[in-house]
């Protein structure tokens, strides 16, 4: 028995594919090549909308509370991916 280290069906380096990527005939890579940073304003704009929601049946102080921590989230995300685009 004889033992193979490359695949049978492996598809060949594409000339146009970067750092020799493998790629099917007929495909091409997807795009974006440039993943946005992780952040962590997706996880505070969902705590500001609990916040509103919260404050919406309790006090105002908690609705406004929940309503700066949502804009803040808002505003550095949208800053982080203006950042990450440019």
């Amino acid at each position: 028995m004889t033992t193979t280290t490359e695949a049978p069906h492996a598809p060949a380096p594409s000339p146009g594919a970067p750092e020799g990527r493998r790629v099917r005939t007929g495909w091409s890579l997807p795009l974006p090549d440039r993943v946005p940073r992780p952040t962590w304003s997706p996880a505070a704009l969902a705590l500001g909308i609990v916040g509103v929601a919260l404050g919406l049946v309790t006090n105002w102080i908690v609705l406004a509370a929940g309503g700066a921590v949502s804009l803040a989230a808002i505003a550095v995300w949208i800053r982080e991916l203006r950042h990450d685009l440019a």
